[in-house]
């Protein structure tokens, strides 16, 4: 595809001085003058009347705001009054009939169109008569067609239309194309050329293998990498046909190639779906009201752009002028059985005065039953500008009579009825393939065959899945529908034959396509499909209207790159691909009538492998514990002071607290803490006896600490306790037991519980080709593949989707910087180049010096790009640029065209103007110059000059000088060769027609050569500007019975008649 690229620098430069404006304004003044060269002496602020010959001088002197003036003077040569010219006093059109396409009818004349049969000719005549009651008479003729099973034609097939190539250019394996020029009632052997194209621009030819009509196209031949497409024309007579061998090239690793195919309508409407054909003629549908005593509506017919349509209204308005109710009937009987538990789309295209909500009438009348279609009661939204309304009946229903589809009633916002107004236009009833949506509108090939169908076709193919909506990426746009060949010569009338049997019934059209003609399938990144089950379809055949169950015969033609096999019953499988893109050729066989079709299969490959990813932040262990004891008065918060490693003395009623320390392998830790509270002591009983020996009293005798991990942070682990501490999970709980044991063998156990921690939400940029399934709010993610976002643009989730993240940053120093967009401020300095930049305004100040050779010559002026114009205006100084302007001028370029002006100051003020556009080229230096338009640039090549009836081409070898021909290059041309004469002309025979010149070769008017006959003979020879070349008045030495005398004489046959001369040509 073609890239278009621009680059501009920003300079930095000095600000200039302030510039002076105009004062006022300009003052003019005039001057009569016998001269053209020297302006006059005395000047008038009046013009004055000049005769014609002499000159009109204006004077206009400018005054600045700094006090200087300029002066231009300008002479004007007054021309002489023109003679009147002739006006059309009446014209007259009349038809006839004609067995001939060259000559017209001698009678048959009349105002009305006659009935011509096929293969005949209708002549249509004008005439138009002058004030001066001078007349002429111009001629057009049309062919009435015959029938197509009789007409001649050239079509080519192609075994592929597809050259593989590898991602670096060279092509995949030999591969060999073969291209066949098919005929149809004529015989031999067409000329074939094969034109390389790069993007739009052709290529020298390059020569295919092959003999006779099939060629061979190899990949050999395409030595040229850049080559895009090659475009191979078959030639034979008047007969012609052109398909093109498109480049197809591996993408990057991990990208697929998509083809994408799209149609141009006759009226120049691009669709990328194919319009299936229109059932039913229905450009305007008049509808009605749902109740016309209640509302009432009116409908008038009018035309937007040649297309005609319905406008409804309410009408008294004040009666219920919240409704509008209108329904449509649109009969299908002729078409019903053909929709029958199909598929079936309903469309039209409706616009408002203003934009409402409408429910959608979408219903039925049967021959036993009517009613609605599901979901008929769907809302649309009508805007004023116009748009397609469509709907789908999945299984249409038997014996349904009349459809009834369009926008039914206004919902929301009910506007002003007296005001509003309803079009409609364009109805279309389709049958739809599973999943496809009603298409394009396009008449009924019976009604109108030229638009039924696509004009053109084009395709290319690139790594997005969705196909472009820029009709120039689909370039070259090739022929879907050939024009109608040209008339073939006038055979002979032969002898009437004898009555023949009656005639076969009329045979419906046989038709069919691919239901699945391009294949993608997967494949891992060395190529190997991983799966062809979706790799099928169907070849589908109808006649007329009815699908084809049986009687049809497939095959496969030829396939490249791929195996594939097709069954009785016209279904494909797709089983290897042993290239990246495949294509194979089907053929079905029905009735005698062959259809071939070409299906494309293209490998989707997998990405190779990605680096391996850094290693994770490692774990954290337990490597250490620390026990340490406080006493404190609180059972709530820790104490303060120092731990010990030994059980502190605690006073009644206060806390023993425990700390446990745990330190991790990264040196960070946690304590863990708990508490026990220290009974208080009793009230004093009352003195007892004295009492045995008391035992001995508790003191702790030892410590006991175990670890154990477990999933729950409340209930302790009944197992697994251990003196060292365990590798816990992140998310379990470390457990530590403490068992202390008295003196008196009794034993204390108390527990802590601390919680490994989770791994946290990454951090960074997440870099993958698919949306992340488990997002976290803050989330970034770089997109490197998915669908509908932007490729190479960082996104951030929110909690619902994710947007588009804005880095932000004080200062950035980068090589490389990329942006989706930015708002730069002022750009101080580096250059932009690569990019697109829109909706901007350019002004670049200038000055340089436009000759090395000359250092004195100075130009100073200012560029400004804005709204699609480029304007320049400049001026030259000399003496080193010290105010001394030697002239001005302009520079504009925009679309109506490039353009440039120059005015003279130091010399005698001349003006010079340039313009170029798309239709004409102008020049004009001092009130000299002209204009130049396509035609008078506009060659063609030497073409003979067919015989008139009775004449003869005096030699029909192109090589001979004797051959008549003619010859344009630009408005010139120039013809050559000579005729001869059948039979003998008799002396004073005038306007005999010797041929007639094609369009191109013609003039403007009827010119009169004299040329040399046999001998020293010589002839009237008038070229027409209808392209007829007539002989008259033959003139020579009569002979010794009339004196020798030049004068008028026979002309023996077979003479030879010199037709070369010169003359200007018509436009075109």
């Amino acid at each position: 595809m073609p890239v278009v690229q621009d680059e501009i620098s920003l300079v930095k430069v000095a600000n200039g001085d302030d510039g002076r404006g105009i004062l006022g304004t300009p003052v003019a003044t005039y001057a009569q003058s016998t001269s053209g060269t020297i302006p006059p002496t005395s000047w008038s602020a009046t013009r004055p009347n000049v005769p014609a010959g002499q000159y009109l001088w204006t004077r206009v002197v400018t005054t600045y705001t700094d006090n200087t003036t300029s002066e231009t003077q300008t002479p004007t040569l007054m021309g002489a009054e023109g003679e009147s010219g002739l006006g059309i006093k009446d014209k007259s059109i009349s038809y006839a009939a004609g067995t001939s396409g060259n000559t017209p009818p001698t009678s048959g004349w009349q105002e009305t169109i006659p009935t011509v049969s096929s293969n005949q000719y209708l002549w249509t005549k004008t005439t138009l008569i002058y004030t001066d009651e001078s007349k002429t008479e111009a001629y057009s003729v049309g062919k009435m067609g015959a029938d197509g099973a009789n007409a001649k034609l050239l079509y080519l097939t192609a075994s592929a239309e597809n050259m593989a190539f590898n991602a670096d250019d060279t092509p995949k394996t030999t591969q060999t194309i073969n291209i066949s020029a098919k005929l149809q009632n004529v015989t031999g052997t067409a000329t074939f050329a094969a034109i390389p194209y790069i993007g739009n621009t052709a290529q020298t030819a390059i020569t295919l293998g092959g003999t006779g009509n099939t060629r061979t196209l190899t990949s050999a031949q395409w030595t040229n990498k850049d080559w895009t497409l090659i475009a191979i024309t078959a030639t034979l007579d008047n007969l012609s046909d052109t398909l093109s061998i498109v480049k197809v090239k591996d993408g990057k690793e991990g990208e697929t190639y998509f083809p994408h195919p799209a149609w141009m309508m006759v009226d120049g409407t691009f669709t990328k779906v194919y319009p299936n054909e229109n059932l039913i003629d229905a450009r305007v549908v008049i509808p009605s009201s749902n109740n016309s005593n209640l509302y009432p509506i009116t409908n008038e017919t009018r035309s937007d752009n040649g297309k005609q349509f319905s406008r409804t209204r309410r009408t008294n308005p004040t009666q219920y002028p919240t409704t509008f109710s209108i329904f449509t009937s649109i009969d299908v009987r002729a078409i019903a059985p053909a929709l029958t538990g199909k598929r079936i789309g309903l469309s039209n295209y409706v616009r408002g005065s203003t934009a409402v909500n409408m429910s959608l009438m979408a219903r039925y009348v049967g021959t036993n039953e009517s009613g609605t279609f599901p979901n008929e009661s769907v809302g649309v939204k009508i805007g004023t500008s116009w748009q397609k309304v469509s709907f789908i009946v999945e299984s249409f229903p038997a014996d349904v009579s009349t459809i009834r589809f369009n926008p039914l009633q206004i919902a929301t916002p009910v506007p002003d009825l007296s005001q509003f107004f309803l079009d409609m236009r364009d109805w279309k009833i389709e049958i739809l393939d599973n999943d496809q949506e009603p298409t394009y509108f396009t008449t009924p090939p019976s009604v109108d065959y030229e638009n039924a169908y696509p004009k053109y076709e084009g395709f290319y193919s690139d790594t997005n899945e969705a196909g472009s909506d820029n009709p120039d990426d689909y370039k070259p746009w090739t022929p879907f529908m050939g024009p109608q060949g040209p008339a073939g010569e006038d055979g002979k009338d032969g002898s009437d034959g004898k009555d023949g049997a009656n005639g076969q019934d009329a045979k419906e059209v046989i038709s069919g396509y691919l239901s699945n003609d391009s294949i993608i399938v997967p494949a891992n990144a060395s190529g190997t499909v991983t799966d062809f089950t979706k790799a099928l379809g169907d070849f589908i055949i109808y006649e007329g209207q009815t699908k084809v169950s049986s009687g049809v015969t497939y095959s496969k033609v030829s396939e490249t790159g791929m195996t594939s096999t097709i069954n009785s019953a016209g279904r494909y499988t797709v089983t290897a691909l042993s290239a990246d893109v495949g294509t194979v050729t089907y053929q079905a066989v029905y009735k005698a009538v062959t259809i071939q079709k070409i299906m494309i299969v293209v490998k989707n490959k997998q990405g190779a492998t990605g680096p391996a990813g850094s290693n994770g932040t490692d774990g954290k262990g337990i490597v250490s514990s620390a026990t340490t004891y406080q006493a404190g008065t609180s059972g709530t918060t820790p104490p303060t002071g120092t731990w010990s490693t030994s059980i502190p003395s605690v006073s009644e009623n206060q806390y023993l607290w425990t700390k446990i320390v745990l330190t991790y392998s990264d040196n960070t830790n946690s304590a863990a803490y708990s508490v026990g509270k220290m009974g208080a002591k009793g009230e004093a009983g009352a003195t007892g006896s004295t009492g045995a020996t008391g035992a001995t009293g508790n003191g702790i005798k030892s410590t006991t600490i175990n670890f154990a991990s477990s999933t729950s942070g409340t209930t302790a682990p009944s197992s697994g306790w251990s003196t060292s501490i365990p590798t816990v999970a992140a998310g379990s709980f470390l457990w530590t037991r403490t068992v202390l044991t008295f003196t008196d063998n009794t034993t204390n156990t108390s527990y802590t519980v601390a919680k490994q921690g989770e791994k946290g939400d990454p951090t960074g940029i997440i870099s993958q080709s698919k949306v992340p399934t488990n997002p976290y709010v803050g989330m970034l993610w770089q997109n490197t593949g998915a669908s509908g976002y932007i490729i190479g643009a960082t996104y951030q989730w929110n909690g619902s989707k994710f947007n588009l993240y804005i880095f932000t940053a004080d200062n950035i120093v980068a090589t490389t910087l990329s942006a989706i967009t930015a708002n730069l401020g002022n750009i101080t300095a580096g250059n932009i180049s690569g990019v697109t930049i829109s909706g901007s305004k350019f002004i670049n100040e200038f000055s340089y010096q436009p000759y090395p050779t000359n250092s004195s010559i100075f130009v100073f002026g200012t560029t400004t790009i804005e709204n699609g114009r480029w304007n320049t205006e400049y001026r030259q100084e000399g003496n080193k640029g010290i105010g001394i302007v030697d002239h001005t001028g302009t520079a504009i370029l925009d679309p109506t065209g490039v353009q440039f002006s120059q005015t003279m100051v130091a010399s005698n003020g001349e003006n010079s103007f340039a313009k170029f556009n798309a239709l004409e080229l102008t020049m004009n230096y001092g009130g000299r110059g002209g204009t130049l338009t396509y035609n008078d640039l506009y060659s063609l090549p030497k073409t003979g000059i067919p015989s008139a009836s009775g004449w003869s081409q005096y030699n029909t070898s192109e090589s001979s000088e004797n051959f008549p021909s003619a010859t344009r290059q630009g408005r010139m041309v120039q013809l050559s060769g000579a005729f001869k004469n059948n039979a003998v002309k008799a002396a004073g025979t005038e306007n005999d027609v010797m041929g007639t010149l094609p369009l191109g070769y013609r003039p403007t008017a009827d010119c009169n050569f004299i040329c040399q006959g046999t001998g020293s003979n010589i002839y009237l020879l008038t070229v027409k500007s209808n392209g007829q070349l007539t002989f008259s008045r033959y003139r020579g030495d009569t002979g010794a019975s009339n004196n020798y005398r030049f004068d008028y004489k026979e002309c023996g046959a077979n003479s030879w008649l010199n037709i070369a001369c010169t003359f200007a040509a018509a436009d075109v």
